[in-house]
Parts: structure tokens; C-alpha cells; sequence
């Protein structure tokens, strides 16, 4: 159980960091 938690905390993570990438590419992209 406590893995699995641990699993979705770091997927959440990557998730935000993926999110926030994309966020800035469009941010420096507005072609994009």
C-alpha cells in the first residue's frame, strides 16, 4: 500500500514537471 502511494506521489510529480514544460514550451512556442 505504501508503495503504491509512493508510485502515484512520483507519477503526480512527473506529471507536474511534464506540465509545467509543456506550459512553458507553448509559453515560448505560440506557434506551437
Amino acid at each position: 500500500m505504501l508503495k503504491k502511494s509512493r508510485l502515484c506521489e512520483l507519477m503526480g510529480l512527473k506529471g507536474k514537471v511534464k506540465r509545467e514544460e509543456h506550459n512553458r514550451r507553448r509559453f515560448t512556442d505560440p506557434d506551437e
